[in-house]
């Protein structure tokens, strides 16, 4: 977001401006970050489309809502109608509302659906949970399975396994709070994908016999 305050110099409404945008800036938790201009001369004053002294713009626009477009341009102060009475610079629900306004479309902007990159880990967490079953299945369904020779490779790595899943879920975890910390939104998908994936690896270190006795059912 880029806030800018237009002045002339030794504007009389110019401090008093300047500290009203601070504070507002603070009460929205933002930096101080003021880009200020000191508009000195005519073609200055025509290249920055410059009404008066002092004009604050968040993200290019004017703070004060009903401002006209106009073809004016110059060195010198600008009123602003506030409560039905003039004075010389806008009001703290001008620049409030500006600002909101602001972080509003900047959230719009940066929110998006969790990719679907994102489901990998947890998708991998509940298949390497899965495959550390394959020694506890019953012999006959293995083998009818092809998956006796496998049973053996794998049980020397059953620890590894159950590990690499249990720090692939953490993983799912993580990239779904992040991806809420920056304002995405959170594909229901992605929740289901990784709230299931979490079930079964929980079930595979905690019940391993009764997970893989349901497998064994399974197969016809």
């Amino acid at each position: 977001m880029k806030v800018e305050l237009l002045h002339i110099p030794d504007c009389p409404n110019y401090e008093v401006a300047a500290q009203l945008l601070k504070e507002i800036l603070s009460e929205n938790g933002l930096p101080q970050n003021i880009s200020e201009v000191s508009v000195t001369d005519f073609a200055q004053a025509e290249v920055l489309a410059f009404p008066g002294s002092p004009t604050i713009r968040v993200d290019g626009k004017d703070v004060d809502p009903a401002f006209p477009e106009q073809d004016y341009r110059g060195l010198s102060c600008r009123t602003y109608i506030v409560d039905g009475k003039r004075q010389g610079f806008p009001s703290h629900a001008m620049i409030s509302l500006a600002i909101r306004s602001a972080l509003s479309a900047d959230r719009t902007k940066f929110r998006g659906p969790m990719k679907h990159s994102e489901n990998i880990a947890p998708l991998a967490a509940a298949i390497g949970a899965l495959s550390t079953l394959v020694c506890c299945l019953p012999l006959g369904i293995a083998a009818a399975a092809g998956a006796a020779g496998l049973g053996v490779v794998l049980e020397p790595l059953r620890p590894w396994l159950l590990g690499s899943s249990i720090t692939l879920l953490a993983i799912g975890f993580v990239q779904l709070y992040r991806s809420r910390a920056a304002c995405q939104r959170r594909s229901r998908v992605s929740t289901v994908v990784l709230l299931f994936s979490a079930i079964i690896v929980l079930a595979v270190v905690l019940f391993p016999q009764a997970m893989a006795s349901f497998l064994a059912d399974l197969v016809p």
